[in-house]
């Protein structure tokens, strides 16, 4: 995390800066679980939340297809992601959930949370996308 505070803060390194495969250090650190680097990227950048790698992955989606369940109630609880984006397989960070449930305990809950968080912001019923 010093590492990442030095660089934004003493270097104005671009947050939303891309490596070759559309990938910012914001996705990186979500698919990976860094919580702390998550929530300082939010906090003192103007991180782009709901941006998509080339093949169109969010932060929110990386993390529930990696089990992330601390970066998928942060993003979706206090950065309001948008829950309704499709990544590159075509689902989204919901779909994404439910199918990782089926597989594993280790995702057991992360498309409930994502719907809960969604439906309360939106106040909607959840879409078939």
């Amino acid at each position: 995390l010093d590492v990442v505070k030095y660089l934004i803060e003493s270097c104005n390194v671009n947050a939303n800066a891309m490596d070759v495969h559309g990938w910012t250090s914001f996705r990186h650190f979500s698919r990976d679980g860094n919580l702390e680097a998550v929530k300082h990227l939010t906090k003192a950048t103007n991180v782009d939340v709901d941006g998509t790698s080339r093949n169109g992955d969010t932060a929110l989606y990386l993390a529930s297809r990696h089990g992330k369940h601390n970066i998928v109630h942060y993003l979706a609880r206090a950065c309001n992601a948008n829950v309704h984006i499709a990544g590159y397989r075509g689902r989204t960070a919901v779909k994404e959930g439910s199918f990782r449930t089926c597989w594993s305990h280790a995702y057991r809950g992360i498309s409930d949370q994502i719907v809960r968080c969604g439906m309360r912001r939106n106040r909607q019923t959840p879409t078939n996308s």
